[in-house]
């Protein structure tokens, strides 16, 4: 080696010259590479037992005072436990089964008329409209009976016969088959803007309609209670309505009624 300052040769081993001094800068030779050696993990000091490499931070069983706490394996599900039956008892598995909502339930399942429920007064008016019209009909028909045969009313029997049956079967047709039809509603009812429906807000049908009428009877037993029940019940409901699972309502503004409208 030379040195850089008085070009005196100087041996390959030295590092200082020996003439002036001078520092010999030689150049540093990388060393060869080495093959890295991946860092193992780290015993466990209890277990002894090495942490999987792949593992992540957050799945690491916690060690808490010197414990590890593993977590629990998964049963393996086959699937053949899904065609298997429930065995649990039957209050378990009404417990987890989703509640059905009912019409007659006090909670969301409930129907809400959109216009409201019928109040007493509209009530009251639609059944006076309803008691003429009866009363018109039968005397319509009265006149035309002693028309036709009038030996007949001659008999007293027949008359209270006649006066007692004849407004019966008139008036059970007309209140079911009115309210059973797309009118849901009798004329009184019409005029009064409301009807009869179920608890739903549907048609209330031939079989309700029928167990509404004859369920009057019940209802104007003891003065008249079951009627007066319409003014302190929650939905309106006199005790008919509730035997036979009705509801009197409000017709909407511009509801059509058969082939018309009405705007309560």
């Amino acid at each position: 080696m030379i040195c850089p300052k008085c070009r005196a040769e100087m041996p390959e081993q030295a590092t200082y010259c020996l003439q002036c001094g001078a520092s010999l800068n030689r150049p540093k030779t990388a060393p060869p590479d080495m093959p890295r050696r991946e860092k193992q993990p780290a015993p466990d000091r209890k277990t002894g037992a090495q942490e999987h490499p792949s593992q992540a931070p957050g799945d690491v069983p916690p060690n808490i005072g010197g414990f590890r706490f593993d977590p629990p394996e998964a049963e393996p599900r086959h699937d053949s436990d899904a065609t298997q039956p429930d065995k649990r008892p039957r209050f378990a598995q009404r417990r987890n089964q989703p509640q059905k909502s009912s019409p007659l339930s006090s909670g969301k399942g409930e129907w809400i008329p959109p216009a409201g429920y019928a109040s007493p007064a509209q009530r009251l008016g639609a059944f006076i409209v309803d008691f003429v019209l009866i009363g018109a009909a039968i005397f319509f028909l009265t006149f035309l009976a002693a028309l036709l045969a009038p030996g007949l009313f001659d008999d007293p029997d027949f008359n209270v016969f006649f006066a007692n049956v004849l407004p019966l079967p008139l008036t059970c047709v007309y209140y079911v088959g009115m309210e059973s039809s797309r009118l849901q509603a009798t004329p009184g009812k019409i005029m009064l803007g409301i009807k009869v429906v179920d608890f739903e807000g549907k048609r209330a049908g031939l079989l309700r309609t029928t167990v509404r009428y004859f369920a009057k009877t019940i209802s104007s037993a003891f003065f008249f209670l079951g009627f007066l029940m319409i003014l302190f019940t929650k939905r309106r409901q006199g005790l008919h309505d509730m035997m036979a699972g009705c509801l009197v309502v409000r017709r909407q503004e511009g509801e059509r009624v058969g082939r018309g409208s009405v705007n309560p």
